[in-house]
């Protein structure tokens, strides 16, 4: 089901038939850029020492070469390889689970949830149908070429680096480094478009009244049979907070020369991204299943609530006339049937869970995510005081 989800985007398509696992891509992505970036450095350091620019070796510049080249590339290419995978995983977990409408399997016929229509097709069917549209694949060149002029103009020159990098020595290197971070911004902008396309379809199939046909009150994984779209959400913020690691290192990176850490506008506005797409992943995944889910209970309860009071309006009148025979005793039946209403009402609304994703889950993505400003930050606001104490 996985190369459904790759869409028309044949970088995708080839990476996942070739190496299948997010690990692998890791990997490949690791040795790729690791030969590429020691192997430009070493062949321009030769022929051109004695010049003012900084080598492949020097200190700061490899540090931050390192990390971009060494570990943030190869963290997002495993999430582009891992992205079609955990959509596929996600709705299946979901099929099995059977808590969504599925077309293929056969309904029970003693359910209560409603018979489908025809709008509310199969999720997975939704979702591949969207990704293999060219429009996506268009969308993502053009984005792609946006921002990597806007980067070039109003970015790179600002950011707080010690000066010409070895990469811009050679006109050989310096194409090959824009074919690198062009092909970086691509895999960043291909992966938001198809988890934008993702969430659009989630939204779409949930906002049917016929999406779910069932939330188990007691499952393993404390979402109703839902966890798995709460574990999507989480691996999908952490690209997020891949971002706010990017931008601490930003801000601690002078601290290596010796320098106090820096907060210029670009490493702001990578902050304000950082939170902004942490954010945007954890939620909009899960936020049209929580309505979904939210409104499955709320039609449960409706049933109770409604047989409670025709039971109620029902007892009350048949209450006046038996007063005057002074017997109530035939009432009994209808009180126990009130009371077994109201603790259906109770468990039903205490055990039916209406959020996708559990306590523990969250709780574990919000340590996480917060690691990129207290190690970012902290450093910056310690500098600021100091300086405050110093005067």
């Amino acid at each position: 089901m996985s190369s459904a989800m790759c869409g028309k985007d044949p970088l995708l398509r080839f990476v996942t038939n070739k190496l299948r696992t997010p690990l692998r891509a890791a990997i490949c992505a690791f040795l790729v850029y690791g030969i590429t970036y020691f192997g430009a450095g070493l062949w321009v350091g030769q022929p051109h020492e004695g010049e003012n620019f900084m080598p492949i070796f020097y200190l700061p510049d490899f540090l931050w070469e390192s990390f971009l080249w060494l570990l943030i590339s190869p963290l997002w290419w495993a999430y582009f390889v891992w992205q079609p995978i955990g959509i596929s995983k996600t709705i299946e977990s979901l099929h099995q689970n059977g808590v969504i409408f599925n077309p293929g399997k056969i309904q029970d016929p003693v359910s209560t949830a409603p018979k489908p229509v025809k709008e509310n097709r199969d999720l997975s069917s939704r979702v591949s149908s969207t990704l293999n549209r060219s429009l996506w694949f268009i969308m993502t060149l053009l984005a792609t070429s946006l921002i990597i002029f806007l980067y070039e103009v109003f970015v790179r020159r600002r950011l707080p680096l010690g000066g010409p990098s070895f990469w811009e020595v050679d006109l050989r290197t310096f194409f090959l480094l824009h074919l690198l971070s062009g092909l970086m911004t691509y895999i960043i902008v291909s992966f938001g478009f198809r988890a934008l396309a993702t969430v659009i379809e989630f939204r779409a199939f949930f906002k049917n009244r016929n999406s779910i046909i069932a939330i188990h009150p007691i499952h393993p994984d404390r979402c109703g049979g839902f966890g798995a779209l709460g574990v999507f959400a989480t691996r999908l913020g952490g690209l997020g907070v891949s971002i706010g690691f990017w931008a601490a290192f930003l801000t601690c990176y002078p601290m290596i020369a010796g320098r106090p850490p820096q907060m210029t506008l670009p490493i702001i506005m990578l902050y304000m991204v950082y939170i902004v797409v942490t954010l945007t992943c954890l939620i909009t995944p899960i936020w049209s299943a929580h309505k979904a889910m939210q409104r499955f209970r709320d039609s449960k309860l409706s049933i109770i609530s409604h047989e409670l009071e025709e039971l109620v309006a029902s007892s009350m009148g048949r209450l006046g006339i038996m007063r005057q025979a002074a017997d109530v005793k035939p009432l009994q039946a209808d009180v126990d049937k009130m009371e077994y209403l109201r603790q259906m009402y109770r468990f039903i609304m205490s055990t039916t869970p209406v959020w996708p994703i559990s306590v523990p889950t969250i709780k574990a993505f919000g340590t996480t995510a917060s690691l990129p400003l207290v190690s970012g930050l902290l450093p910056f606001a310690i500098d600021i005081i100091r300086q405050l104490v110093s005067r």
